[in-house]
């Protein structure tokens, strides 16, 4: 089979909807995307040619280091993203900007690559003024690219801001309450979290709900089935979701460390049954 063509790509993110001026955060494999007739770096560009000098690509470059899972102290200048390929050739690139929490940066280039990367709270990975939450109020866009609603931190963002009361509890006990990261002097300081983020494997009900055609779309870039939405409208979709069923999002896989006991707490406070 034929490398796919960089014009390829250029063409499908352009059907899909991506526009020059957009400020872009992008959830990517490009596994599924498939075998690209160029670097990495190249991708990055095409995105950046259609984007324009008044447009910003982001990615998520999280590391979760948490204290009680066996990897390094976040470094910001360092630590390589765990999420994928694409994610880490923008933390790369040359004038990208990351921001500063422990568990889930955000790497930026472009022109509000600092608005959105600055300031991050170190002890609150979605919070106000988080660089999710900067993409919400600034009419950003997700770009799933290869991969569902299960990879889109956003909706994370929809249960901090709708305050569900599970948020106040760890992902599991393994990994405990607070973050640590290496500053540059070599000194390891820990974060205790505000909120914290849980299991992502059910927010692939929300595209349900996500009827308006103008603000997400599917389509194919590459080989990969990928979706384009206005943030503020998918957050605020999750959120009425939540308020009506704090559960809504929460999986019933018996392994999984985070829905079981977020279930029983809400449970508990008599919200669910």
């Amino acid at each position: 089979m034929n490398n796919i063509p960089l014009e390829k790509i250029k063409n499908d993110l352009i059907a899909i909807g991506v526009k020059n001026g957009d400020l872009l955060y992008v959830h990517s494999s490009m596994k599924k995307v498939g075998m690209i007739d160029g670097s990495m770096n190249d991708v990055v560009e095409v995105f950046l040619d259609i984007l324009g000098d008044n447009g910003t690509l982001a990615a998520p470059v999280h590391t979760y280091s948490y204290v009680g899972r066996d990897v390094p102290p976040f470094n910001r200048e360092k630590s390589k993203s765990e999420c994928g390929i694409f994610s880490e050739t923008v933390r790369n690139f040359h004038g990208a900007k990351r921001s500063g929490h422990a568990s889930h940066s955000t790497a930026a280039v472009g022109r509000l690559a600092a608005f959105i990367t600055e300031y991050h709270d170190p002890g609150s990975a979605l919070g106000y003024c988080s660089p999710l939450h900067r993409l919400y109020r600034s009419g950003g866009k997700i770009l799933l690219m290869g991969v569902s609603q299960s990879s889109n931190t956003i909706i994370h963002l929809a249960e901090f801001l709708s305050d569900v009361p599970y948020v106040y509890k760890s992902y599991c006990e393994e990994w405990g309450d607070s973050t640590q990261e290496e500053l540059a002097d070599g000194t390891v300081v820990k974060y205790k979290q505000k909120k914290y983020p849980g299991c992502s494997s059910k927010f692939r009900k929300l595209n349900d709900f996500l009827t308006d055609e103008n603000k997400f779309k599917k389509g194919e870039i590459g080989n990969s089935e990928s979706y384009l939405m206005d943030a503020k409208y998918a957050v605020d979709a999750a959120i009425d979701l939540l308020m009506k069923e704090p559960d809504y999002f929460l999986c019933d896989h018996e392994k999984c460390p985070c829905c079981g006991p977020r279930r029983e707490l809400l449970k508990k406070m008599g919200l669910t049954v």
